[in-house]
């Protein structure tokens, strides 16, 4: 007897153990579901984050580019079903610009929100609701800068170059470096630079050891930014198929005669073309126009005087331009018309000519300075009237001294424009 009972206590706990055994594997397989599905919806929440910030980025770079809220908030949804967020989905991509909450609420910020569809997966044994999480990103944009000096070569070596014993002194406007390379934008030798902020499509590269440079709208410079647009890429080069007036017999004596004084018009067309040159000797004054020099060089003579206002100067059929240390300049560009602001005006197609500013300190160049295919060396130690130059090449060589400002409407300079940065605010 006491044989069978233990027999049947054995038989009666083995079934209550196995029963034990199973509810506590169902109970453990419950949680570790729970706990992957928990997962899973971690992780779906996370891309649907990347996704808000990535669309609310496109949104605020088509807004910095100009688009308009409507083209902008499309963008963003755009961006947001290819990142797989869409109505297919059961998500509700909802985009505002500008924002109706939180801090950033101006017309250059966007707001994206992502309602997205949480799949049950295991829980679905308990519940068959659907789970709808929110998930929100904005982005926006900062204001553009004037540039007043751009290197436009994309890809060179020291772009923009700011060497020797160079003074450079501006405010309101920034140096740019359109260059991808690692040093685009260099400051060497016994420079001092102290400028509104350096910036650089690719590196900025500085001689620290003999060189300073002093920054007052950035705490160091940019670097890896877009590149900025060449704001006279549309310009119309002048026509070029006018006779050639080269200088008369008259004025050649006077410029070189015991006087040395010469005036120089463009005459009724407003144009003037010269066909072999022009070097400036002693005192010479160009009266409002545009004067072309197609082929040979522009160049001045040692202690040339050289004035005009509302004057525009194209160089073409690989023409130079060298003015001497010596030679005092003071031409300004006109303020209105198709060339306003425009002083010199490079052909874009010279790849191969240079052009030399150099002069006294008194010297004044007020204008732009444009050499979309060319290289420009600037060795002068002085700018224009008020400060208002701009200079836009190829490759710039900043070798002198020069004091510039940022605001010069009322010279008609178009400055070049530093795209504002986009970021991810909230």
């Amino acid at each position: 007897m006491g044989r069978s009972f233990q027999i049947d206590f054995r038989e009666r706990t083995e079934g209550s153990i196995s029963v034990m055994t199973g509810l506590i594997s169902l109970g453990l397989i419950g949680v570790v579901g729970l706990s992957v599905e928990t997962g899973y919806w971690y992780h779906l929440q996370e891309k649907a984050q990347m996704a808000a910030d990535v669309s609310a980025y496109a949104g605020a770079v088509a807004l910095r580019n100009g688009e308009t809220a409507e083209t902008a908030k499309a963008e963003a949804i755009k961006e947001a079903e290819e990142l797989g967020f869409s109505s297919i989905n059961l998500a509700t991509v909802t985009p505002v610009s500008p924002p109706l909450q939180g801090a950033f609420q101006t017309a250059r910020d966007i707001e994206v929100t992502i309602n997205y569809n949480a799949p049950r997966l295991f829980s679905s044994i308990f519940s068959d609701t659907q789970l709808f999480h929110d998930v929100r990103s904005v982005a926006g944009y900062s204001p553009s800068v004037d540039v007043c000096i751009l290197a436009l070569d994309p890809t060179g070596s020291a772009a923009l170059d700011i060497s020797g014993s160079s003074n450079v002194d501006v405010s309101g406007c920034e140096f740019m470096s359109n260059s991808l390379a690692d040093d685009g934008f260099s400051v060497r030798g016994q420079a001092n630079v102290d400028i509104d902020c350096a910036n650089s499509a690719g590196g900025f590269e500085q001689d620290g050891s003999t060189s300073t440079i002093t920054l007052s709208t950035c705490p160091v410079p940019r670097t890896d930014l877009f590149q900025a647009s060449d704001p006279f890429a549309s310009l119309p080069e002048p026509d070029t198929l006018v006779p050639c007036r080269n200088l008369t017999n008259t004025e050649r004596q006077a410029m070189n005669g015991s006087a040395g004084s010469v005036t120089l018009s463009p005459g009724p067309t407003g144009v003037r073309k010269f066909c072999n040159g022009l070097d400036l000797r002693k005192d010479v004054h160009f009266e409002p126009g545009l004067y072309i020099i197609d082929g040979q060089s522009l160049t001045t003579a040692a202690n040339a005087d050289v004035t005009g206002t509302d004057v525009t100067f194209y160089l073409t059929g690989g023409a130079d331009l060298g003015f001497r240390g010596t030679s005092r300049l003071n031409l300004t560009a006109p303020s209105t018309g198709t060339y306003a602001g425009m002083l010199f005006f490079g052909d874009r197609n010279d790849t191969s000519a240079e052009y030399i500013f150099n002069g006294t300190a008194d010297s004044l160049l007020t204008g732009t300075l444009y050499a979309a295919g060319a290289d420009v060396t600037y060795a002068g130690d002085f700018t224009g009237a008020d400060g208002c130059l701009q200079i836009i090449a190829f490759r710039i060589d900043l070798t002198g001294g020069s004091n510039m400002t940022g605001d010069c409407d009322a010279y008609g300079i178009t400055n070049a424009q530093l795209p504002g940065f986009v970021k991810l605010l909230e």
